[in-house]
């Protein structure tokens, strides 16, 4: 396939190898009371788990629109296993949060991200409103252009993939 240049993707803002203990402690640091309420329930679970996988997260930027149809920069990011090979490509819209500093690409990885340490990637969408755009209003509550800019980031993601050499995943998940 020929190389082209990147349309929506903009930067690639962080980069980070990740183990399950930090996806922990991130949900401890946004939710406190998680560990209180779930965490022996946690302990349990985890035992039957292989939680020993890593995980590359990359935070990048992206081109999309504003549920007005203007240019706009979006943040998410991209969470991939890194000792096996990809078992297909999971989208995942993060949950509406009031704390604008509590979004992947601040965190480097979110709840939503877990299943890519059982060997699936993960694309999670910052959102307008979140993120590189976190001054901007959120626009989440526009169904239309959650879709454009969940669609574009996409976009981004495969072109994130190949500015580094790697196939995007196309996998689709069994039925």
């Amino acid at each position: 396939m020929p190389h082209r240049e990147p349309v929506h993707l903009r930067e690639v803002l962080a980069q980070d190898t990740l183990t399950f203990n930090d996806l922990l402690s991130s949900l401890i640091s946004v939710y406190p009371n998680f560990n209180i309420t779930y965490g022996e329930k946690l302990k349990q679970l985890l035992s039957l788990l292989d939680t020993t996988g890593k995980v590359h997260g990359a935070a990048i930027s992206y081109m999309t629109k504003d549920p007005n149809g203007h240019e706009s920069l979006a943040s998410g990011i991209v969470l991939r296993p890194l000792d096996r090979a990809s078992r297909g490509m999971l989208h995942f819209f993060p949950s509406a949060k009031i704390d604008k500093t509590t979004t992947g690409s601040e965190l480097m990885i979110t709840f939503e991200g877990i299943l890519s340490f059982f060997g699936y990637t993960v694309i999670v969408p910052g959102l307008i409103g979140y993120g590189v755009s976190s001054d901007r209003e959120y626009s989440f509550l526009f169904a239309d252009n959650t879709e454009q800019v969940a669609y574009d980031r996409h976009l981004a993601a495969a072109e994130y993939f190949q500015s580094i050499g790697l196939p995007f995943p196309r996998k689709e998940m069994p039925p």
